[in-house]
């Protein structure tokens, strides 16, 4: 019904700029689209009765800072925000119970929740772009943040590289190759010219799915439970995508053509950045604060001046190497006042990622740990929102309803030096 009466809003609008010339049939045309915006508000409030009743949580109503716009008229029936993992901070229980009717609405087909959305301003946007195959389901901008905000946190790429939206499937960046140089200037001489120079990073979506299955059993009751697990799903299994093509894309079909650190610098032993660790130095137990010091040296000053340097390894890097090197020397890696491990290491952040080395066995000749800014050194472009459709197919043995949701981003690794100067990302290859 409110979709109907929003497309004769916007037929009439249309309508009416042709009647512009003629007085008495534009009053007419003016009071017939005051009359539909009267039946859409009537309709939104006939829709929000409906949908609270359907939602049956029993109890008082929110208090207004916790309603997004005035349309929520029940709290959760138990308060659920400690034992919430994915959605925090403000309003988590709200923000999960909006993202659980919204699965609830578009991928598992409940009606009650349809139009508990329609009654709260979700909208159920269809995905109908040329690029992709229709019959998805477009996850709105609020729920796509909350998603963004997860995969940062547990990714790195799509949190420190340059992030370029992209309105096409390829575009080229601009890249700053040479700056300007200050020439001494003798007195009345004129000034020797000097060119910025800039080439091209090439970007091209590709589309990258997640399979999330769960059960065709869903209680509405259980919606801030379900948005609470399907986000952090979703969200994990695109950061590790993610941070997979960045780290170790070798180039193939498997990572869509995206090369990524690891391969850069171990199939090119000549770079400048290549730091060898010392001779032995081959496992996680063997390096020592001397390798990393080197590695330290090696980075240019420019990353130290206008980057955000940190290092980069897994977990087993961590406690292999840094965890171990600092209690070594007698130093503890926790904040006194919350016990909180502090992931840092001589002033600079450890950032942890399954997508780095974790063997313990030998890596000669293999990178291990990476120290830079990888912002600098790698363009993250992205295409489009995220889209969710489901399959009652899939899964049809275990009774169980597949949500399939894809995104579409590419990564391009473009700064790693050259055999002479070191780039904004250097790594430590372990030695025999």
């Amino acid at each position: 019904m409110l979709k109907k009466l929003r497309q004769a809003l916007d037929k009439a609008a249309q309508e009416l700029m042709e009647l512009i010339g003629d007085e008495k049939k534009y009053a007419e045309k003016k009071a017939e689209i005051t009359e539909i915006e009267a039946q859409i508000e009537r309709a939104k409030e006939a829709l929000s009765l409906q949908a609270n009743l359907a939602a049956q949580n029993a109890g008082p109503g929110p208090s207004s800072e916790m309603s997004r716009s005035g349309d929520f008229q029940q709290i959760l029936r138990h308060p659920r925000s400690g034992r919430l993992k994915n959605f925090q901070g403000e309003h988590a229980e709200v923000r999960a119970l909006r993202f659980g009717k919204f699965m609830l609405a578009s991928v598992y087909g409940s009606t009650a929740a349809k139009a508990w959305c329609e009654g709260n301003g979700i909208e159920l946007k269809v995905q109908t772009e040329g690029v992709n195959n229709a019959g998805g389901v477009l996850v709105p901008e609020e729920f796509t943040n909350e998603i963004i905000d997860l995969r940062d946190a547990y990714g790195l790429f799509r949190r420190y590289c340059r992030n370029m939206p992209m309105g096409r499937d390829t575009m080229n960046q601009p890249r700053r190759t040479g700056g300007l140089i200050a020439y001494p200037v003798g007195e009345g001489k004129a000034i020797q010219e000097s060119n910025a120079s800039w080439d091209n990073v090439k970007l091209t979506a590709n589309k990258w799915g997640v399979l999330v299955p769960f059960s065709t059993e869903l209680d509405e009751d259980a919606a801030i439970n379900i948005g609470d697990y399907l986000l952090g799903e979703i969200a994990y299994a695109f950061a590790v995508a993610e941070d997979g093509c960045g780290w170790s894309g070798d180039g193939s079909s498997s990572y869509h053509n995206i090369t990524g650190f690891i391969p850069k610098f171990e199939n090119s032993a000549t770079l400048a950045g290549a730091v060898a660790a010392a001779t032995g130095h081959d496992t996680f137990a063997e390096i020592d604060a001397n390798d990393l010091s080197l590695m330290m040296g090696k980075l240019p000053q420019y990353v130290y001046q206008r980057g955000r340097p940190a290092w980069y390894c897994s977990q087993m890097g961590w406690a292999m190497v840094f965890q171990r090197i600092i209690q070594g020397a007698g130093g503890i890696s926790k904040d006194d006042a919350t016990g909180r491990v502090v992931f840092q290491y001589l002033g600079f952040p450890v950032e942890i990622s399954p997508s780095l080395p974790t063997a313990v066995t030998a890596l000669n000749n293999k990178a291990m740990l990476f120290f830079g800014d990888i912002g600098m050194a790698a363009s993250f472009g992205d295409r489009r929102g995220m889209t969710v459709k489901r399959s009652e197919d899939h899964k049809f043995a275990e009774d169980q309803i597949v949500l399939r949701a894809t995104e579409r981003f590419d990564i391009n690794v473009h700064d790693v030096g050259d055999a002479t100067v070191a780039g904004p990302v250097v790594a430590l290859i372990g030695k025999t």
